[in-house]
């Protein structure tokens, strides 16, 4: 621990006693800022990169209160450790200049407003084999550059406003496993040029869930279920 610490040393010589006396500083261990029971965090300024390493779930946070606040404005590239099992609400919400991203495989749910904002986002990359089963409200909401999305196998659920505003999508691709996309979901991608869904049963979506987009565009889906998506709801 930090502090100052006095030190006896006792010295025998006949009849008399020397005392010495140690005054001995004890800096503090650095240990990088918690944002997960079992994950933390450092920003290196020359590289302007924020990396997470450990394991396990991220804290839930709100705009403005997540611990690198302060330099978001600043962060290039974010560094997730394979291990983490959740990304948090509001996480890395207004990293504006972040380009590119890479979800890990170990990654379960990506939270509320996760990277919301993050309007230079244009390479969004899932690892391959992932456990990733929901992509949360809001999570993508307003990244402008994304432009091309698959949706990695697994993910049952997208939700409310996800990808709103992705407004230079062109590609999506949804897959087998996917079950259910809430309202606005993609709304206002306007530029989408082709879907492709995998899954034999059309997925749930409501009224607005598209928004804007053409509804002239090519939606590719099984073979065998072309008939249930042509009479589907939406």
């Amino acid at each position: 621990d930090a502090g100052t610490y006095h030190y006896y040393i006792q010295s025998e010589f006949g009849c008399d006693s020397i005392h010495y006396i140690l005054h001995l500083s004890v800096e503090p261990a650095v240990v990088a800022n918690q944002c997960g029971d079992n994950l933390y965090w450092t920003y290196e300024p020359t590289t302007q990169e924020l990396s997470i390493t450990g394991y396990g779930d991220m804290y839930d946070y709100t705009a403005w209160t997540q611990p690198w606040n302060t330099v978001a404005h600043a962060i290039l590239s974010i560094s997730l450790p394979e291990g983490m099992t959740s990304i948090g609400a509001s996480a890395f919400a207004d990293c504006k200049f972040v380009t590119n991203i890479t979800i890990p495989a170990s990654v379960e749910v990506i939270g509320f407003s996760a990277f919301e904002n993050c309007r230079m986002l244009s390479d969004l990359t899932f690892a391959e084999g992932g456990a990733l089963s929901m992509i949360g409200n809001w999570a993508f909401y307003n990244c402008h550059e994304l432009q091309n999305i698959a949706i990695p196998e697994g993910v049952t659920e997208i939700g409310y406003a996800a990808f709103y505003g992705c407004t230079y999508l062109s590609e999506l691709t949804l897959p087998a496993s996917m079950q259910y996309i809430a309202d606005n979901g993609f709304a206002l991608c306007a530029k989408l040029t082709s879907m492709t869904v995998n899954a034999t049963v059309p997925p749930t979506v409501a009224a607005r869930t598209f928004e804007e987009v053409d509804r002239t565009i090519p939606v590719y889906v099984p073979q065998e279920a072309v008939d249930l998506y042509k009479t589907a709801p939406v």
